[in-house]
């Protein structure tokens, strides 16, 4: 059964380009004084990992337009860093080098690879202006293979030192890299057992860039995983490692309890959502806890077991692998069923329990149950 519900604002659900949620007006939690965070910290590179779904591809995505095009000065307006003194000396001023690896997931080492080299061709093309006055033949040739996606191996493993000393000397300014995901191919090679190929690539591609690179202001790189011993990163003297347990940054990813409180009045469902989840005297609500073989979203425990218990999973539509709401929702009732979410419910002694799939796809609302 589906029941489906609409809201008056626009969510940005599954949105992660900050030019087109500000430019489309959709509701946004101000996390712009990452800016001033960055700019203030003393690190050269930066690696911020955090879990999935925290921002951080939003984030970075704030970061490129805001050092990188003074004509995004008008995004920024009404957001905090808007009035700090430093918008007017940093917004617009440094040339920005921006790859996301979030999508890199092929089975098989060749595939990544070719993917990665044209994220890497696709910046050379944005950066074409670059040639007008490029009269070096060697850089020149090489700009012109990567482009072409002619380019050796070797011309790839060199071209992020290339790109950033070529911006430098064309805007007279040091260069904002950032990388986005930067171990999602790492994940994928360990699943597909081509991890030690794809481990040596990225060293090669990333190490160069980020290692005593004199065109660099800052570097910022965000992931899942920690600086492990044969990590890519593991050899820079430079990085500052930002864990989840650190201070920096730790408002700067993920909501805090009073932006979701702000979001509920927001949508005026503060007395709904909040007087379930704080004033509800017939049950216990808990979210993100242990339970069968993973962690469910959200369980409704009832005080008195003789009533209906609740086991929710969440899931957005995932556009890159062609789902509809039909599929995000039988997904989401899938892994309830495989992790088992509902034995701790039945442990405690409930007999009745619902379970639901919810998925969200821009303002709308899905919410199918089990009833099998």
């Amino acid at each position: 059964m589906f029941c489906v519900y609409y809201f008056t604002m626009k969510l940005p659900i599954g949105r992660s380009d900050f030019k087109s949620l500000r430019e489309e007006e959709l509701y946004y939690i101000d996390k712009s004084l990452l800016i001033k965070e960055i700019i203030e910290d003393n690190g050269d590179i930066i690696l911020l990992p955090r879990p999935r779904r925290f921002g951080k591809t939003l984030n970075l995505s704030m970061l490129w337009c805001f050092f990188g095009n003074s004509e995004y000065r008008k995004l920024f307006k009404g957001l905090k860093i808007y009035d700090e003194e430093l918008f007017q000396a940093y917004q617009g001023r440094y040339p920005v080098v921006f790859l996301t690896f979030k999508d890199l997931k092929d089975s098989d080492f060749d595939s990544s690879v070719k993917k990665i080299e044209y994220l890497i061709s696709d910046e050379f093309r944005r950066c074409k202006y670059l040639l007008d006055n490029l009269t070096d033949d060697e850089d020149r040739e090489m700009y012109r293979r990567i482009l072409k996606r002619e380019a050796e191996r070797t011309d790839y493993e060199n071209a992020l030192p290339l790109l950033t000393r070529l911006l430098n000397e064309r805007h007279n300014q040091k260069v904002v890299l950032l990388i986005d995901e930067y171990d999602t191919p790492i994940h994928t090679a360990f699943s597909e057992v081509y991890y030690d190929e794809m481990i040596k690539f990225l060293k090669n591609i990333l190490s160069p860039a980020l290692k005593d690179n004199p065109y660099i202001f800052k570097a910022m790189l965000t992931g899942i995983l920690r600086v492990a011993r044969e990590s890519i990163l593991s050899g820079l003297n430079n990085l500052v490692v930002y864990s989840v347990l650190r201070e920096e940054y730790s408002t700067m990813f993920g909501f805090r309890d009073s932006e979701v409180k702000e979001m509920l009045r927001d949508f005026d469902m503060e007395d709904q959502i909040l007087g379930l989840l704080v004033n509800l005297t017939t049950h216990h609500v808990r979210s993100n806890r242990e339970s069968g073989f993973g962690r469910d979203d959200i369980m409704i425990i009832p005080r008195d077991k003789r009533d209906k218990g609740i086991v929710m999973e969440l899931k957005t539509i995932d556009d890159f692998e062609g789902e509809d709401k039909e599929i995000a929702l039988n997904r989401a009732l899938k892994q309830i069923e495989e992790k088992r979410y509902e034995v701790e419910l039945r442990d405690q002694g409930v007999k009745d329990i619902i379970i639901l799939g919810v998925t969200f796809d821009g303002k709308r609302v899905w919410v199918m149950e089990n009833i099998s």
